[in-house]
């Protein structure tokens, strides 16, 4: 196909931005296309090679949905241990990392021992992956140790990534930080470093380690994305807007409309534009969420909101994360790891556990069926609060 050639010209140049430019006049045109002639094109893509093209340009233009279907598209297809390692990523992301590491173990026992050693790297840590979402610290570091045991090169992305996991965050910093000049890592070193960093608490280190990897890697719109949190973190709303804006224009089929129209609509809100959030509403079909419909912000009253620095949480440390900040905001330090070992349970934290992990690290604690009056009277006297709720939305609340 004339247009895989086209764009592994580009991607081998290196000129991610234009490949990506291409892949959006394309999906423009099949927006027009019937079925069958989608399918007609779907069936050209003649090798995994193709397929593995095609992944990656769309990967790093941040359009996860078409990654995603045609990972699990040539998977059907095919049936190797590459496309088993892209469709286990993907159940892995949907939360069904023990189906995804069912499938990556059958396949490393079949796995012929001349086997690329790149490909054998991505397969174990796949596995890896699997196993630590699945909680099984002690069998995912064997397989770490197989890992690094058959790499012919550094894998400073993979490493770090195993170790902020694990909670071992000055060990995940030594090796992302060493693999930030990998040409072929690097990139991914600095999401996981900026990561790392909104992880501690440290906003402005992260913001600073996006900036310098958008000069280092000026055709990456994932870092870009990075950026806009962080200026969402900061409550920097005229900078997110236009680089959310900046992003639409260069990757106008991403991944995160939905999320762009939850920011913008914030942006509003948080700056009492009410109006202007009204009309937002009125002219975007947003789904779930607190914006979902127009709510009747109306309410009037002063604007309260306490200072409490933003972290990141961790795959399924909700409570962790919330209860990190709240320490933080009262001038303890606890990381949403160390919580977790008194807390978390296999697949979340528990109720339970977690009001008496309170109780024995603070003086005084509440536990109410409170009404947004309540919030509202806590919040304006400093008292941040930590919610939980069975109803299927929680509505934003004015101060």
């Amino acid at each position: 196909m004339e247009i895989l050639e086209n764009l592994k010209g580009l991607a081998e140049d290196r000129q991610f931005l234009k490949a990506l430019n291409v892949l959006a006049n394309e999906l423009e045109d099949m927006k027009k296309s019937k079925f069958s002639i989608i399918k007609n094109k779907l069936a050209k893509i003649s090798s995994v090679e193709d397929f593995k093209l095609l992944i990656r340009l769309f990967d790093r233009g941040v359009m996860y949905q078409y990654s995603g279907f045609l990972a699990r598209y040539a998977h059907r297809r095919f049936k190797t241990l590459q496309t088993a390692i892209w469709y286990c990523d993907e159940l892995i992301d949907s939360g069904r990392s023990l189906e995804a590491n069912y499938i990556i173990t059958e396949y490393l026992k079949k796995m012929p021992h001349e086997a690329e050693t790149e490909l054998r790297i991505s397969a174990l840590f796949t596995e890896v992956h699997s196993l630590l979402e699945l909680k099984r610290t002690k069998e995912a570091v064997k397989k770490l140790v197989e890992m690094e045991a058959i790499s012919e090169k550094p894998i400073w992305d993979k490493l770090g990534f195993y170790y902020l996991q694990i909670g071992d965050r000055a060990k995940a910093e030594s090796h992302l930080t060493a693999g930030l000049r990998d040409e072929e890592r690097g990139l991914a070193c600095y999401l996981l470093l900026s990561d790392l960093y909104a992880s501690n608490g440290g906003g402005g280190k992260s913001l600073q380690t996006i900036k310098e990897g958008m000069e280092v890697h000026p055709q990456a719109p994932a870092l870009k994305l990075e950026l806009i949190r962080r200026y969402r973190d900061f409550g920097l709303h005229e900078d997110m807007l236009a680089e959310m804006s900046e992003l639409d224009r260069l990757v106008p089929f991403h991944s995160y409309e939905c999320y762009f129209e939850h920011l913008r609509a914030l942006s509003y809100y948080q700056k009492d534009e009410l109006e202007k959030l009204h009309h937002f509403i009125s002219q975007k079909k947003m789904k779930d969420g607190p914006f979902s419909g127009d709510k009747g912000f109306s309410e009037t009253g002063d604007a309260v909101k306490l200072s409490i620095n933003p972290i990141v949480q961790k795959s399924n440390y909700c409570v962790p994360a919330s209860f990190e900040m709240l320490f933080s905001y009262f001038g303890k330090k606890e990381t949403q790891d160390d919580i977790a070992e008194h807390i978390f349970d296999v697949t979340g934290s528990k109720l339970s556990a977690s009001a008496e992990y309170l109780e024995k690290k603070v003086s005084h604690t509440v536990s109410l069926r409170v009404k947004r009056s309540v919030i509202r009277h806590y919040c304006s006297r400093g008292y941040p609060s930590s919610l939980v709720w069975t109803l299927r939305h929680l509505h934003m609340c004015r101060l």
